[in-house]
This record gives C-alpha cells, sequence and structure tokens, in this order.
C-alpha cells in the first residue's frame, strides 16, 4: 500500500516537465536542478533574491577592481639606411689613356710587338687589343705593323715578323720589350742601341714563347701570347712620357668622314669610315674590311694619324732595304671626332717621344683609346 500523500494534478506536471527537460544533461546539473525544485517554495523568493544581490554586488566589486590593461607600446621598426654602392675607382692608362679599373694594369710594361701585314695572312690576331699602332713600308711596298701593347693582353698575336730599324726608333721612348723574329743588319744594330738588355724578346732566343702554326707556311707563321710573354717581362714597368689624352668630343656635324691614305700600293693603302654611332673609325684595305681572324670585329680605333716622314731606298749587304727618318719633323694630319686637326709632328732623338703640335703651336691631345699612326706620302678626306 502506498502511504505517500496524494499529489495535485500541477505537481505531477512539474514532475514530468522536469524528467523531459533533464533527460539529456549531466547528471550533475540534474541533481542540482532536483534538489533546486524541491526546496520548499516559502524559501525560494528570498533566496533567489539573496542570490540575485550577491552576484549583483560581485560584479560590481570586480568592475571597479578591474586593473586597468597596461598600455602596449608601439614597436618601433629601426630601418637602417643603405650604405651608399662606393663610386668605382678608375686609373688612367698611360699608353692609350683607357681607365681601367685594375691599377696593376698602367703599371705593366709597353710590349712591342712586330706583325705582318702581307696580303696573304690578314686578317692576323691581337690587333683590336693593341693601344697604338704604327704602319709603315717594310720592303718592297709591303707594309709591316708595331703593335704596343700595355692594358690590352690578347692570348693570339700574330703572325710575327722580323725587326726594321725605324720601328725600333718610335718604340725607343716607350721603354718597352720588342718581341719580333729576327731583323735586318740595320734593325739588329738600333736594338742594340736603342733597347734595354733584357728587353729583346727574340723568337731565334726566346723560342719556348712562340709558336708556329700548321695552317700557315713560314715564315708567316709564327704567333704568341701574354701568357708566356708574361713570364719573360717578370715585374718590369716602362718608364716613358705618355701623349696627353682626353674623353671625347664629336662633332655634330663630321668634316671628315672618310680617309684615304696613300703608303704605296692600292693593296696597303689603308682607309678609313667614320662611325658616328661609336665616335670611332673603320678601317679597311681597299673596299675590304680590316678584322680581326678569331672575332672577326672590324679594327676601328679612336683616333688616325696620318704622319708625313721622309722615306729612303738603298741597297744593304742583305738587300734593298726601305729607310724612314725618324729624327726629323713632318705635316701631320690627326683624325678623331669626325674631324681633322692639321700641324707637325717632330722627334728630336731616337730616344725622344714623337711631339704632336696643331698649326697654331699648341700640343694635341688625343681621344682616349686605340690609336694607329701611319707613315704617309699624302693623306686626302672628306
Amino acid at each position: 500500500m502506498d502511504n505517500r500523500p496524494p499529489t495535485s494534478i500541477n505537481d505531477d506536471l512539474e514532475a514530468f516537465s522536469l524528467e523531459q527537460s533533464t533527460q539529456k544533461q549531466p547528471r550533475k546539473f540534474k541533481r542540482l536542478l532536483t534538489t533546486f525544485i524541491n526546496i520548499p517554495k516559502k524559501y525560494l523568493l528570498p533566496g533567489g533574491l539573496g542570490l540575485i544581490l550577491a552576484v549583483g554586488l560581485g560584479g560590481y566589486y570586480v568592475f571597479l577592481h578591474k586593473k586597468s590593461p597596461e598600455p602596449v607600446q608601439a614597436k618601433q621598426e629601426v630601418v637602417s639606411k643603405a650604405e651608399p654602392e662606393p663610386e668605382p675607382i678608375f686609373y688612367e692608362s698611360p699608353l692609350t689613356g683607357m681607365l681601367v679599373e685594375n691599377e696593376s694594369d698602367t703599371k705593366r710594361p709597353i710590349t712591342g710587338i712586330m706583325i705582318e701585314n702581307s696580303v696573304g695572312v690578314r686578317p692576323q690576331s691581337g690587333l683590336l687589343e693593341a693601344g697604338v699602332v704604327f704602319e709603315a713600308d717594310a720592303e718592297g711596298g709591303i707594309t709591316r705593323l708595331l703593335a704596343l701593347y700595355q692594358e690590352g693582353q690578347p692570348d693570339y698575336i700574330g703572325p710575327v715578323r722580323s725587326a726594321r730599324p725605324y720601328y725600333v726608333e718610335w718604340l725607343a721612348p716607350f721603354d718597352a720589350f720588342y718581341v719580333h723574329v729576327g731583323g735586318d743588319i740595320a734593325g739588329k744594330a738600333a736594338i742594340s742601341k736603342y733597347i734595354q738588355s733584357g728587353r729583346n724578346l727574340d723568337q731565334y732566343v726566346y723560342g719556348s714563347s712562340f709558336s708556329r702554326i700548321s695552317s700557315r707556311i713560314a715564315p708567316h707563321n709564327v704567333y704568341t701570347d701574354f701568357t708566356r710573354l708574361d713570364k719573360l717581362e717578370g715585374k718590369a714597368t716602362s718608364d716613358f712620357e705618355p701623349w696627353p689624352r682626353k674623353d671625347e668630343e664629336p662633332v655634330e656635324t663630321s668634316t671628315a668622314s672618310s680617309i684615304d691614305m696613300t703608303i704605296s700600293s692600292p693593296s696597303y693603302n689603308p682607309s678609313y669610315t667614320y662611325d658616328k654611332k661609336t665616335n670611332s673609325y673603320l678601317r679597311f684595305y681597299g673596299n675590304t674590311p680590316h678584322s680581326d681572324e678569331r672575332t672577326g670585329d672590324q679594327i676601328n680605333p679612336k683616333v688616325v694619324i696620318a704622319m708625313q716622314v721622309d722615306k729612303q731606298y738603298y741597297n744593304a749587304k742583305d738587300g734593298p732595304r726601305t729607310d724612314y727618318t725618324t729624327v726629323d719633323s713632318g705635316k701631320v694630319w690627326v683624325f678623331q671626332d669626325g674631324q681633322v686637326i692639321e700641324g707637325r709632328w717632330s722627334k728630336s732623338s731616337e730616344s725622344e717621344q714623337i711631339l704632336f703640335n696643331d698649326s697654331n703651336g699648341a700640343e694635341i691631345v688625343f681621344n682616349r683609346g686605340q690609336t694607329w699612326i701611319t707613315a704617309v706620302s699624302k693623306v686626302a678626306w672628306q
């Protein structure tokens, strides 16, 4: 028999609602809720009010005592200014006036190399890198070239040929090494007089510093390079008086766009065409560009000089020879910047440098770069 007190319908509904709402709650929460509901109703109202009051006072207390957030100091990014790139330092080549990055290149000795120029050996190798080139009649109207090097150091140069006295006299003021394959009697005598002891680099003495190539017949097949020549020259330097140099100043309208020089015959008379884009002179023999054998690039000096020099022919013990009067003075035409400067050249002794002066007597200042000097009988331009 059930002795529980009777319950009202409201009590049954209340119990049913409780059962339905708590079926899915966690067990702890369910027990807490059941306990709260079973509290007698007379205690619920005052207790609830007290609870609300306590929660409110607690929240107010927390609000009053809440610490303000510490101010966050913004991080300041330190931007370091990039150090400016140092300006490159350049050094002026005494031979060409070119500005080079390696000071050691300006302290290299001058090396003069005799280069053959007969029609059958063109194109030659190594002329593009020469700083100064002298051109004159060697024998029978066939010209030969004396190429001077300092910062330019080609790895293939030739064909190398024999010495002649006037080339030695043009080279003497440069305090240079002289590279050649033997020479005529007068040439060897000039070497003994004007080339320092130890600077006469004759192939007959220093054979291992030269090579004979198989694609050409002797005597047109001797070549050398600066890897081997540097071993002979060591740490030597050259003490000489350089020609004055300047930056380029091309004229707006060229007054010397084409140059024709006369040395001997058409096969050996050089001509030039002014290239305004590069402010240089493209070199030809007839209609054929004078180019480098390996690269195919056309020779294009910045300065072209036509020097009128007295020439003689004579019979020596070793055959018919050509000679030039190097210690003298004469007319000169200097082509640069698309124009011509007329004046005179002079050389007071074999060991003294050639001087170039304009018609007013002022020294002519050359552009930086390669310079070709040709001993001519006449020259024309337009």
